[in-house]
């Protein structure tokens, strides 16, 4: 289960709240939104050259794996979630004509962001969880049916 803090109320929702840009606690550098779209874009690129041009990933649901471009990366949906960590959703759209919806979690380390989990959020517009704030921490919930 991955728990992220922050403050607010109880409510499930699609995706964690963004801002349009965030500063980092404790002395972390303050990133752009452009900066944030730039790491999640450069990383994609990365995972792409190595998979023959589409970005593989292994679907845990269909135990299927997708052979995935990226379409774009959602800039309404660039959050930081703690003072290190930043989260991204980006679509990509596979050979099959599916359309495939991303989350991507991005760690600062060392003045750089690095890729540290990605996960399919949706297929086609049906979510497989959701996100929800239970005691000032972001959780992943399962999607409402």
């Amino acid at each position: 289960m991955l728990t992220i803090a922050t403050a607010g109320t109880l409510y499930a929702q699609e995706h964690p709240k963004g801002d349009e840009e965030k500063s980092g606690e404790s002395g972390a550098k303050k990133l752009s939104i452009d900066e944030l779209e730039l790491a999640i874009s450069r990383d994609v690129a990365v995972k792409e050259k190595a998979g023959g041009g589409y970005l593989a990933l292994n679907d845990k649901v269909t135990h299927k794996t997708w052979l995935l471009k990226l379409d774009h990366v959602h800039r309404e949906r660039l959050s930081q979630l703690d003072p290190h960590t930043y989260f991204a959703c980006s679509d990509f759209k596979p050979k099959d004509g599916h359309l495939v919806d991303v989350d991507f979690f991005e760690k600062e380390k060392d003045g750089k962001l690095e890729m540290s989990d990605m996960t399919i959020h949706k297929v086609d517009g049906k979510p497989r969880y959701g996100w929800e704030e239970k005691n000032g921490f972001w959780e992943r919930v399962p999607a409402s049916q």
